[in-house]
């Protein structure tokens, strides 16, 4: 249920940390387990504002400076800002240039890399001869995607999964949620899905990817079912870079050592939000067959206002962050 309260920052970290230290939020102390690996916070003095290269006015909050409680909302806005730079920063560089290799990685993971094409309407009307393609967990497996991908018909097999090729022409394609965990290339495959999905909608098809439980886990911080090897694919693809590109590792402090990587990417509001998550859906009729993961009922048609109030509710949910929303009960 998309809609319930989920646990907060806050309230997760709590339960998933030791030997910890705290980092002041006025009435609200965080949790943060790598402070002590990190150098102590120099008060930024803003005599003006800064300005980023996307062009991102970022103000301090307090007279004469940012407090160490207002450093992470100020390095979450200057965070996104920076990734939406990227693109554009990496199309000026001279690609023979070694000393370009950083900016270039970082555009390749730019969040534009991840955007779904448009959503599909809720309900979508299948003409005569018109294939339908439906397909559930893939659980991080880019190997076993591709695979079921090309048997489908609807990606070419003599693409690569740098330069991936619909090939369904009009075909529906639906994935039907849990591309996360287990595996050790989540983002890999959702670049992979992203791509065909801008380009299914071009040859008049579609791809749509649905919500699974494990999305609203790891949207929730609840990272259980993940494994080392895909922590490590946020680590480098996400967190690494950002690392260099803000010139910094303090946006890490927020998530309280708890796979922040992986979470500033997936988190309501987060990275990938706007891009990806909120492109999804949690059910979709298409001709006669309703899809959806794990089951509808009558119930929750009742208490979300139909499918199309669902998928709304669910959009709406992902693209506004909601630390402390819930008092830290979850």
């Amino acid at each position: 249920k998309v809609s319930s309260p989920l646990p907060s920052k806050q309230h997760h970290a709590a339960t998933t940390t030791t030997n910890t230290a705290f980092v002041s939020n006025h009435q609200n102390p965080r949790r943060a387990t790598q402070n002590d690996a990190l150098p102590p916070v120099e008060i930024v003095k803003l005599c003006s504002p800064i300005t980023t290269p996307s062009g991102v006015r970022c103000y301090s909050s307090k007279v004469g400076g940012i407090s160490s409680a207002d450093e992470s909302d100020y390095l979450k806005t200057l965070q996104k800002a920076q990734l939406a730079s990227m693109v554009s920063s990496s199309s000026s560089s001279n690609k023979n240039d070694k000393s370009t290799t950083t900016t270039e990685s970082i555009a390749s993971q730019s969040p534009e890399m991840y955007k779904l094409s448009s959503p599909q309407p809720d309900y979508v009307t299948v003409e005569k001869g018109q294939r339908i393609v439906a397909f559930g967990d893939v659980h991080g497996d880019i190997r076993a995607l591709r695979e079921f991908l090309v048997l489908a018909q609807v990606l070419d097999p003599e693409s690569t999964l740098e330069d991936p090729k619909w090939s369904g022409e009009d075909t529906i394609c639906i994935q039907c949620g849990d591309v996360l965990d287990r595996g050790d290339d989540e983002l890999a495959c959702y670049r992979l899905l992203a791509s065909l999905s801008r380009q299914a909608s071009e040859a008049g098809g579609s791809l749509t990817c649905l919500y699974g439980n494990h999305e609203v886990l790891n949207a929730a911080g609840l990272f259980q079912y993940a494994n080392a090897g895909g922590n490590a694919e946020y680590e480098r693809e996400i967190g690494a870079l950002l690392d260099t590109s803000l010139g910094t590792n303090r946006w890490r402090l927020e998530y309280a050592g708890n796979q922040p990587s992986r979470w500033a990417a997936m988190e309501p509001g987060g990275l990938l939000a706007e891009p990806l998550l909120a492109n999804m859906k949690v059910s979709i009729v298409v001709g006669r067959s309703v899809f959806v993961h794990a089951g509808l009922t009558a119930d929750h048609i009742k208490q979300y206002g139909g499918i199309e109030g669902m998928n709304q509710e669910a959009r709406d949910w992902i693209l506004e962050n909601h630390h402390g929303d819930y008092n830290n009960i979850g």
